[in-house]
């Protein structure tokens, strides 16, 4: 089976320059020293899953920064966030982006993505006013009696083949194969110009820390629930747990707020916040797993929360979850243990379906990466100590 992305290549995207991830496989480990952009790529391949959804390439541009369910103070604004996934050249000054530009193969039908930015001053229109005092209940002259920074996105994807179905007359140009967005936002008005119909394939990019944010588990687990995946959650988490009886959320006393239960043999129902960070980040992947079906998941820090005498258990878990649902895994790690386990034998998986990058900085604006077997760079960081850290 082709895999949904087999080449990818970052012409320019954040500090990213030139990136070849050329051979992709099913399960795919990005590893490289502190800095040297592994997160950044997860984000690249987001987006360009997701080539003309502004709204989505704002939470992929933030995803790194939310830790609960209470974003930091300190953090970025959404159309800050949108502005910094572009470069920028220091030589033009920190107002005057740089145009992000992609290039992939595979199943997916996108095979370029290139975008510009231009930071705008103005009055947000006034369709957008419009929208933005019925949803709020602000006076029009409360909200709207400043000019604004704003921001201009010109997006142009290429096709490698056509739409089944058209997405929107506004969107796609069937001769010349061209999905282009032209939108202007405005920080009063707020990311409200969501695409419905817009294509992207079904993708989760994962976090360290997203097993700690409870509420984001309660969603998705509703969310599956009401899709009817929830028995075949509970059937993933049983292969690696074998007390686990069931989930539930339970909004009755004494917890008084939804609340997450987890029942295991002997035990009963506990809350899932009494649990050890292992099994949160199991539940957490087994969640992104089958939301990711038949698409792409990408993880960033892969050992995270998990025990180094588990990770040969784990790992040969997350490989036949993949196998089943059909999901090309891309994930990044500073783990020679991970590493280690991943390449063991007990994955039963042979050499065409796993493949490691390693991407390194070579000063501002340069960057390298290289594609080996897993086994191979397992040899390369213990025998001649080859910087994942």
């Amino acid at each position: 089976m082709r895999p949904h992305l087999s080449d990818f290549y970052i012409e320019s995207f954040r500090e990213l320059r030139s990136v070849d991830l050329s051979g992709l496989e099913q399960i795919n480990l990005i590893v490289g020293g502190n800095n040297s952009g592994k997160t950044s790529v997860l984000e690249a391949i987001a987006i360009a899953l997701s080539p003309v959804d502004v709204v989505d390439w704002s939470a992929t541009a933030r995803s790194r920064e939310v830790r609960s369910a209470f974003p930091a103070s300190d953090g970025l604004s959404a159309l800050d966030a949108i502005k910094w996934m572009f470069p920028h050249d220091k030589g033009r000054g920190l107002e005057r982006p740089d145009r992000i530009a992609l290039h992939m193969r595979g199943s997916w039908i996108v095979d370029k993505l290139v975008a510009h930015c231009t930071v705008i001053r103005g009055i947000t229109p006034e369709v957008l006013r419009n929208d933005t005092v019925r949803r709020s209940r602000r006076s029009r002259e409360d909200a709207f009696d400043l000019e604004e920074t704003g921001l201009h996105l010109e997006i142009t994807a290429n096709l490698n083949n056509s739409l089944a179905d058209d997405p929107e007359p506004s969107l796609f140009d069937p001769e010349e194969k061209i999905l282009y967005r032209d939108v202007f936002l405005w920080p009063s008005s707020g990311l409200t110009q969501r695409q419905r119909s817009a294509p992207r394939l079904r993708k989760v990019l994962l976090a360290p820390y997203s097993h700690r944010n409870q509420p984001l588990l309660l969603k998705s687990i509703s969310r599956l629930t009401q899709l009817g995946f929830k028995d075949r959650l509970v059937d993933l988490l049983k292969s690696i747990d074998n007390d686990l009886r069931d989930l539930d959320i339970i909004t009755s006393e004494p917890f008084y707020r939804p609340t997450l239960l987890v029942e295991r043999k002997g035990a009963g129902f506990v809350p899932i916040s009494v649990l050890g960070d292992g099994f949160r980040r199991a539940l957490s992947i087994a969640l992104a797993m089958v939301e990711a079906r038949s698409g792409v998941l990408l993880i960033d820090e892969i050992e995270t929360a998990f025990h180094v005498s588990v990770l040969d258990q784990v790992f040969p878990w997350m490989v036949e979850i993949a196998r089943e649902l059909d999901v090309q895994i891309v994930a990044t790690t500073h783990s020679l243990e991970a590493i280690q386990a991943m390449s063991s034998d007990r994955t039963g998986v042979g050499a065409l379906s796993l493949a490691a990058f390693h991407l390194s900085s070579d000063g501002p604006g340069l960057h390298s990466s290289k594609r080996y077997s897993l086994d191979m760079l397992g040899r390369l960081v213990r025998d001649r100590g080859l910087d994942i850290r």
